[in-house]
Formats: C-alpha cells, structure tokens, sequence
C-alpha cells in the first residue's frame, strides 16, 4: 500500500500560465506511479512563480503610501518631506484564477507519458503546496550605502528626514505557508516617495521588487545513485578557485560539481526502477535540474574539505557559522591530507534533499487600475499627511487698545479659555499695565491644543472646536480728588466686555482688549471768556446726565467746573462710566459770580446738548433768561485749587 511522499522534481514541472498574469509551476508526487498503479489519485504540488500584493476582505489591497509634509519651525531650516510605505506580499492566488490553472494542467497531463505525470483511468489529482524547509523574503532597497546618502546623510536622531532617507523594516525568515503573507514597512525621504508614487500609479518604472528565496523538501523515485570521486583532483580544483571566492554557497558548490564531472573527477549515475515509463528522461532530469547531487555530496563527502564559514557577530570576534537565503556557507578547509584513492559512494533509496527555488515580482504598476482615476482609492492608497494639522494648536494674540494718555484707565485684562476633556473651561489670565510712555504695550499670546469634538464631555454652549473663550475687562484709575480739571464718575473700577459665564467664544487668531469710547462717555469743556472779564469774577458750570427727553437721570451725579481768573485757559474734562444712557445727552447751566461787585447771575433754565465739546460762554446780566442776585457782604470769593 503506497501513500504520497512528497514533491519530486524526477518528472519535470508543469508551468501553467493565466492571462491575468499568474504562473504556477507544478510538481508530482515521487509516489505517483506507484498510486496509479493501485488505481489511487495522483498528487500534484503548486508553487506560485511570483509574489502579490495581498488584499483584505474587503479585496482592498494592503497598501499604503502615505506621504507627508512638515513646515520647518525656523526659516533657515528644512522642511520635513518624506512618506510611509507600508505593504504586504504573499504568494496566494486568487479563486478564479486557481480554478483556471488546475483545469489546464489536468489538460496538460492528459496524454502525458511520464510516468509520475500520466493519470491511468483519467484519475482526478490531489492539489496541496509544495513542502517548504524554511523561506526568506525580501524587498529591494533604495538606501544608498549603509542607508546613507553621500552629501545628505541621514543621521540617527536628525530632524527633518534627507531627500534620500529609506530605512526598511520586515522581511527575514518568513511563513513556510508559500500562500502566507509578509509584512513591510520603509520611512523614506522626498525622493524616494516620489519615485514610490509614481511607480505604484504605473507612470514610471517599477523600483519595488519582492523575493522569496525558498528550501523545497523534494523527493526522489527509488533510484541508485552512485557517485565515483577523485579527491586529490576535486581538492585542486577547489584550491584553484581561492583566488576568485573563499565562500562557497551550495550553488557555487553546484556549479563546480558540474565542471568536475565534465573532467572527469566526479562520476554520477542514476539507475530508477524501469517499471516507471519515461525512466531515461527522469533520470536526466534528476542529474541535471535538481540539486541531489550537491545535498548528497556535501552530506557524505564535502566535510572533507570543507569547513563552516566564520562570521562577525557585529563588534568583534567570530562566529561558527554563516547563512544567506540561499543556504549555509563553507569555507574550503586550509590544509587537507588528501590520499590518491579513488572512493565511491552508492545508495539505493528514495532519497529526500532541498531544492533551492527563487521567486521575484515587481510589486509596481499593481495600482494604476485600481486607483488610476478613482479619487476615493487615491486619498485609501496615497493618502497626504500635514504634519502641522495635527496636533492642531490654537494661537491667540491678543493686543490691548487703549487711550493711555488720558489718564482714564488704569489696566485691561483677558482671560483666555478652552474646556477641558470633562468640558470646564480652564482659563489663563493676563494683565495689560499702562505703559509708562502713554504709547505701546506688548501683545501676550495664549496657545492650547485643538481637541475633537467627541473629545469633550458636556461641552459649554455655543463652542467648537477651533474656539476660544475671551473674558475681558476695563479697569479704571481712582478718580484724583485733587485735580479739578477732570472730573470721573465711575459706579464701578472695572467694566467687562464680555458676558458672563464664560465670555464670548471666538475663533479670530487676533483679539483686541479694547476700552472702547462707547463704554465712557466724555465732554470736554473750553471756557471761552476774555482776561478783562474774568477780574474777581468765577465762571461756574454745571452737568448732568439726562435721558431722552431731558430728564436727568435718577442717581446721576453732577459735575461742576469752576474757571478762576487767570486760570480758565486749560480744558476741563468730564467722565461718566458706565454711559448713562444711549443717547449721550445731558444738560448744563453757566453762572457768574463778581465778587468784586457782590452779584450773582446765570441762566434761569438747563440747556440739554449732546456735544462732547462743550465751548461755555459768560452769561450777560441782560441776557433773556438770566437771572440776577446780589451777594451777601461777607461773601468772598473761594481760593483756587492747586493744580496738580
């Protein structure tokens, strides 16, 4: 009773093309005569002939290029240009195109007359994958040198990345599923990504190449094999070759078996059971395609002369051995007591060994359909990245606006605030001072990061996520009770511009703390009478906040000017704050006071004015609606304010 054993390459391959591109090369079973012979099905093994990208449930293929841009923070720097490629390979083929392939190589091998591929009675073949001992992958590489470039190294730690940055991650030894799939990822510079994503579009030529560098554990028909040695010729063939390598990998070793058996140093011969149809051609094959030979000479005759390979272990000393994906390296041994004998080895089994098998694929070119002119597969495969989006910083500047040489206002403060993750706003306070020069005050500049909205817990109302919220605030001096040309009311020190709670939500980059003309209201007066009139006389006049209509306003105060003789030139000034009332208005009436004459006189009525210049005459005792009065002897007149 006969089982299957394995893949042979005694009869051949079968290479099975399909127009969408895919090659599968197939291998027999080492048993299949025999398992035909028992009337069981032949067993086929497949090897894909190229590596894909692979694709997700959703058939979307993974991949990924994402490109990105950073603005350098100081002019004199660099940008920061580069992308992240990230891919994955595997060697698994699609559905439909596995049904396609099996079907052509049962028509293939329908006639047949191999005997390891000849189906008697048509029998319908078993599919599996070959048998893999181990597997490396690997994907080229556009570093230049050891992942540097000669003008524009990249150096561990600098900032931005070089034009010419690629450093690869991934790769080695991989699944021995030849369907598995391998995993890349490679940040590079701005050259590179721009080489990367015009390969990927199809619009240029491919740079991007996958290999898989597999051991296939293969098998032989029962055969004899005897190999006829001259060990004093095969040493000096291998001393000759010192010049040229002092490594040897089994497929150099290979090669030179097959220069000595055309001199005449080796002898091989395969004799398979003559019951196999074809016996003649698998035995050629076997010879001349398959890699027993060097595995069987190596196992029993190579440690003659050969030795393990030493290799740095990255700092200093050796190791005992070296390995490549194609195999264990040798070293030809310094100095070898060879005798003249002629040896012989034989053995009569089936025998097992590893057949090197190299696959590469171009992974470009693989998009240009699917995201060619397809706007939405372009943003899912070559998605732009700015660097400066995230995290996003929200800056604001705020500037203070103020009349500082009017001596009304004594600071302005802000608060600046964005809520926190449980949504109460934290808030950062800061003081604008009078400067002592009446002119400039630095600006003060608060800067928070951006948060998602979903971020935010209860968030305050009226808020998004690019806004701020602005609390400021007038701040007035203490009125001087000893300067009597300007006169302050004031109910309050301070005046807030922004309602409460939380202020006003802005998302300007520039905010002005400004105390406005509209939150005071200011008169100011010019006393116009002439030096000649103003001999023992004082020139009173009084002001009062009124409402639309003239009336005055409840709890208003009233501010009284007084011009003396010889100092009724400087202008008065008269603030009240809050406004009292929209309209500005108020009223005023002059009297005049001749202390030398001993009389009083001035307007019997308020006149009610808007005007913030108010220019005040003296009164004549004749005047329509003046009234007069005499003084009372000991009345005399008040002593000048000093004026500070």
């Amino acid at each position: 009773m006969v089982d299957p054993i394995g893949p042979t390459m005694a009869g051949g391959t079968q290479k099975v093309d399909d127009e969408s591109g895919w090659t599968v090369t197939f291998y027999p079973d080492a048993n299949n005569y025999a398992l035909m012979s028992e009337g069981k099905p032949p067993s086929f093994y497949w090897l894909p002939t190229r590596l894909s990208l692979a694709r997700d449930e959703n058939k979307d293929y993974k991949f990924n290029l994402t490109r990105f841009i950073g603005k350098a923070k100081n002019p004199q720097d660099k940008d920061t240009v580069g992308g992240v490629l990230s891919l994955t390979v595997t060697g698994a083929i699609p559905s439909d195109v596995w049904e396609r392939l099996t079907k052509k190589v049962i028509e293939q091998t329908e006639n047949n007359t191999n005997g390891l591929w000849w189906r008697e009675g048509r029998l319908t073949p078993l599919f599996q994958p070959v048998i893999v001992s181990s597997n490396t992958v690997s994907l080229s590489n556009l570093a230049l040198g050891e992942n540097r470039e000669p003008a524009d190294a990249a150096q561990p730690g600098d900032e931005p990345i070089k034009n010419w940055h690629w450093v690869l991650q991934g790769g080695g030894k991989a699944s021995l599923d030849p369907t598995g799939e391998t995993a890349f990822v490679a940040l590079v510079g701005n050259y590179p990504a721009q080489l990367l994503y015009k390969s990927f579009k199809g619009t240029s030529t491919g740079i991007v190449f996958a290999s898989s560098a597999m051991q296939l554990h293969m098998w032989t028909p029962k055969v004899k094999l005897t190999i006829d040695c001259d060990w004093e010729k095969i040493y000096k063939h291998f001393q000759s070759k010192l010049n040229a390598r002092s490594l040897w990998a089994k497929a150099d070793i290979d090669a030179e078996l097959k220069s000595l058996q055309i001199d005449g140093a080796i002898t091989v011969d395969f004799v398979l059971d003559e019951t196999i149809p074809g016996m003649e051609k698998i035995s050629e094959t076997l010879k001349n395609h398959s890699d027993v030979v060097v595995e069987k000479f190596l196992e029993y005759v190579g440690g003659v002369i050969f030795g393990p390979a030493p290799e740095k272990d990255g700092t200093s000393g050796e190791t005992s051995s070296s390995e490549n994906p194609w195999g264990v390296e040798l070293k030809l041994k310094a100095s070898w007591d060879f005798t003249k004998l002629k040896l012989r080895y034989e053995e009569t089994d089936r025998m097992a060994y590893l057949q090197t098998s190299v696959t590469s694929s171009s992974l470009t070119s693989v998009l240009k359909e699917d995201a060619g002119n397809d706007l939405q597969k372009e943003k899912k495969y070559f998605p732009v990245v700015y660097l400066d989006d995230w995290p996003a910083q929200l800056v604001r500047i705020c500037k203070p606006v103020a009349a500082w040489a009017t001596d009304v206002y004594d600071s302005l403060s802000v608060q600046v605030g964005y809520p926190d993750q449980d949504g109460l706003v934290q808030y950062e306070p800061h003081t604008f001072y009078r400067p002592d020069d009446h002119l400039t005050t630095k600006e003060w500049t608060y800067r928070t990061f951006q948060k998602n909205k979903s971020e935010v817990r209860n968030p305050p109302p009226n808020w998004e996520p690019d806004r701020t919220f602005v609390k400021r605030w007038i701040h007035f001096k203490e009125p001087d009770p000893m300067n009597y040309l300007t006169v302050f009311h004031s109910k309050c020190t301070k005046i807030a511009i922004d309602p409460e709670p939380y202020g006003t939500a802005l998302n300007d980059q520039i905010v002005e703390v400004r105390a406005a003309s509209n939150q005071v209201m200011t008169v100011q007066i010019r006393f116009l009478v002439s030096a000649a009139k103003m001999t023992n006389r004082v020139v009173t006049v009084e002001l009062q906040p009124v409402d639309e209509y003239g009336n005055p306003i409840k709890g208003a105060e009233t501010a009284t000017f007084d011009a003396f003789e010889n100092d009724y030139k400087p202008t008065r000034t008269w603030r009240v704050c809050p406004v009292p009332h929209e309209k500005r208005n108020y009223r005023y009436k002059v009297t005049v006071t001749d202390y030398g004459f001993g009389a009083r006189w001035g307007d019997e009525d308020w006149t009610v004015t808007d005007t913030p210049h108010l220019k005040v005459k003296m009164p004549k005792q004749t005047d329509q609606g003046v009234y007069f009065e005499l003084l009372e002897e000991d009345v005399r007149p008040p002593r000048r304010p000093a004026r500070t």
